[in-house]
């Protein structure tokens, strides 16, 4: 270990990419058994602010951790007074006398400078040529899951849509290539699916995924699970090295509102979101709920439409189920398709409830009461068409089964007062008919 005034300051350092920050070592240096951790980085450009924890460690015993010099100290890398104290605070707590005489103003403001400019970095300008030699994007799941895009599955409450997510993650992981539900995954292009959850817990996931596996008849599929409390945008950190521990490419966000945490009309709050997702090595599947959109009359992801012009997928979960039935039936409706892709015709699904495990079957999709949107006929425009095949007197429950229930019965009564005001039908004995 040097002594007073042997330490020399030429120093090159060596970085290291962790999942959450960058890893500093020196070779050939008076200071080769010193190492840096640099992590939970956050540059605020608002603030004018590079936030991170550094750690620092001596004979590189760290891991980063045993023999560490000091630990979780956070500051901020562009004030010189942050520094400063910084190198203060080092020296102060050396457990041994020499190791105040290390350059550590040196080292501060070289790991300071080369983690500013690695944060900075711009990505590379690439040419998009005429050679025709780039590859189509890469479906992990067809037609749900697109490689590196995030894809939200959102419904009303109660829908199964976490069980549809553990549906989806037993597919990908095992992988399922023959599985009878029409959803494609190559036969050597396995996956590993880590399920974030803010909504449940391990007992409730664990045990409806073990009754997926034996209601398919499956012998077993383990999936990592990570129970998380704090919004994805204070927790990437952690999530980066779950993600990194796991070696998952896929994970499941369960769901949107608690993972943003935050009001979800608000814009910050769902820039805070994607820019956290950007932040993670794998392909999003995030689980939302719906929202009653007024001037579209349709449900949409609840929230604001940032939500759903940053996924590059949308599918909408409309559940059917009857009062003491052990069978709940859901219908998968592709409401936002990929830029290089078209519209996917409906899917539909039948899980059975039973004591040995939960089945799950095909089934008819219910009529979508949203494809009027893609003729550009309106909800009005359907009820007005009804009277003109009627040969008997309608009334509000008449149009409201003719529409096989995909219009709602307050909709209809105030279809049924707009088209009477513009003249287009009239009030008779037994109900409405179409004015001469």
């Amino acid at each position: 270990m040097p002594m007073k005034g042997d330490v020399k300051t030429e120093l090159k350092a060596n970085i290291a990419i962790l999942p959450t920050g960058y890893y500093f070592t020196w070779e050939g240096s008076d200071v080769e058994n010193v190492a840096i951790g640099v992590t939970r980085i956050r540059d605020n450009t608002r603030k004018g602010s590079v936030d991170v924890e550094f750690e620092v460690a001596v004979d590189r015993k760290n891991g980063l951790g045993l023999k560490a010099l000091l630990t979780h100290i956070r500051t901020n890398l562009l004030s010189g007074s942050a520094r400063s104290s910084l190198v203060k605070y080092i020296k102060d707590n050396a457990f041994v006398e020499e190791l105040r005489y290390y350059p550590w103003e040196a080292i501060v403001h070289q790991v300071a400078n080369i983690t500013i400019r690695q944060l900075r970095k711009a990505d590379p300008v690439v040419m998009l040529t005429s050679e025709y030699q780039h590859t189509p994007p890469k479906y992990l799941l067809y037609p749900l899951l697109v490689q590196g895009s995030p894809t939200i599955l959102y419904a009303e409450r109660s829908s199964a849509k976490s069980l549809y997510a553990l549906l989806i993650s037993i597919i990908l992981t095992l992988p399922w290539h023959d599985n009878p539900f029409n959803l494609m995954i190559k036969p050597n292009d396995k996956h590993r699916v880590l399920y974030l959850d803010w909504e449940s817990d391990d007992r409730v996931i664990g045990w409806q995924k073990e009754q997926l596996i034996k209601g398919l008849g499956l012998g077993f599929c383990d999936i990592p699970y990570m129970h998380c409390a704090r919004p994805l945008s204070e927790s990437v950190d952690v999530i980066r090295e779950a993600i990194s521990k796991c070696q998952a490419d896929v994970i499941i966000i369960d769901s949107l509102g608690m993972a943003v945490g935050d009001d979800l009309n608000l814009t910050a709050p769902a820039f805070d979101f994607w820019g956290a997702v950007r932040l993670l090595p794998a392909t999003p599947i995030i689980i939302g709920h719906t929202a009653k959109d007024s001037m579209n009359r349709r449900r949409t992801v609840y929230g604001n439409a940032y939500y759903e012009a940053e996924a590059r997928g949308v599918w909408e979960l409309a559940k059917e189920q009857t009062l003491d039935s052990n069978e709940l039936r859901l219908s998968i409706y592709h409401r936002k398709p990929p830029p290089f892709a078209g519209l996917h015709r409906p899917l539909g699904f039948s899980f059975m409830f039973n004591e040995e495990g939960t089945e799950v079957k095909t089934c008819e999709p219910q009529l979508d009461a949203r494809t009027k949107e893609t003729t550009d006929v309106s909800d009005m425009d359907i009820i007005d068409a009804l009277f003109e095949d009627a040969d008997t007197p309608l009334m509000y429950n008449d149009a409201f089964e003719l529409t096989n229930k995909s219009i709602k019965m307050s909709s209809i009564k105030v279809y049924f007062k707009r088209l009477k005001d513009n003249n287009r039908i009239e009030k008779v004995a037994g109900g409405y008919v179409r004015k001469q």
